[in-house]
């Protein structure tokens, strides 16, 4: 492209037609061009950053352990702010507060619950709804002085748990007296501790399960003590097989296939084979003897016989 002189753009323009631009007008356009195209792009890949306009985040102090529930106000429980609540969530609500306070020997009279239980949103009224389903619940004992909590196997102190656990010589699981009062557990521990119960770990239903131990242990006799603790069972499974068959009884080991190999307690050792080598096959590595001066013939070949 050539650039043009100014009496011929001045011609030009008088004719109508428009100038042509230069070559140097032309080549700063183009970089131009270039440099606004390559901006956009590195303006669209860089990430993205927040304004310091934005509102700052409000930190918000982290929750502390939870409180056990008789140390919960009922403002901590139920909060100030009046809702509706269905009938079951207020049950609820109340044999929890029972349960929590199963330890008392004395009922809780309905002014207590209504006082301490359940916010003034909830049926409060003597006779109404709350109270009857209470009355009917299977899990409360209703008298004429107040409510208490029941357990489902009627559970209340160690004396009543260890005579449920004598009941029930087939064993009884954790999680089935865990709801007989607050400190139940520790109690099954104390009287496995004490020698009155047992416990062991099922490994099937991951729980523990405790055992009443019998109320009058009896000593085997001295003379099959002894026989106890002298009788070695034998090592060997051929006189192991031998001793069960002079008592009549057939040993598993005899129940075998004769096809398989015999039954050692002892592993034996296994003999490692000595490898034959191919000299045609042989690399570098393992000619090494050879190229010392070595006789080949001292080899082994798999081919000759």
């Amino acid at each position: 492209m050539e650039s043009q002189t100014p009496a011929a753009a001045a011609a030009a323009a008088a004719a109508g037609q428009a100038p042509k631009p230069s070559l140097a007008a032309w080549k700063q356009g183009a970089v131009q061009m270039t440099m606004a195209s390559a901006g956009e792009l590195v303006a669209k890949a860089a990430p993205k950053q927040k304004s310091n306009s934005s509102k700052a985040a409000v930190k918000r102090p982290k929750p502390g352990p939870d409180k056990p529930f008789l140390e919960k106000t009922k403002e901590e429980r139920f909060g100030t702010k009046p809702r509706d609540v269905n009938m079951s969530k207020q049950v609820k609500d109340v044999l929890q507060f029972l349960e929590a306070h199963q330890a008392r020997e004395s009922p809780i009279s309905w002014e207590e619950i209504v006082r301490d239980a359940i916010p003034a949103w909830y049926d409060t009224v003597e006779g109404g709804a709350l109270y009857n389903l209470l009355v009917g619940n299977n899990r409360v004992a209703a008298t004429a002085h107040g409510f208490m909590y029941r357990s489902e196997h009627g559970i209340r102190d160690k004396a009543s748990l260890l005579r449920f656990l004598r009941e029930h010589p087939q064993g009884v699981k954790a999680n089935e007296i865990s709801d007989g009062y607050e400190h139940v557990l520790h109690d099954a521990d104390q009287l496995h501790a004490e020698g009155a119960a047992f416990k062991f770990y099922n490994a099937e239903f991951k729980v523990d399960v405790y055992f009443a131990a019998p109320e009058e242990r009896t000593s085997a006799p001295q003379d099959m003590a002894e026989v106890y603790l002298k009788t070695q069972l034998p090592l060997d499974p051929a006189e192991l097989m031998a001793s069960l068959s002079g008592l009549g009884m057939r040993s598993a080991l005899a129940s075998a296939v004769s096809s398989r190999k015999p039954i050692s307690l002892v592993k034996a050792e296994r003999v490692k084979k000595k490898r034959k080598m191919n000299i045609r096959h042989m690399t570098n590595v393992h000619m090494a003897d050879m190229l010392t001066g070595a006789d080949a013939q001292q080899y082994t070949s798999i081919d000759r016989k």
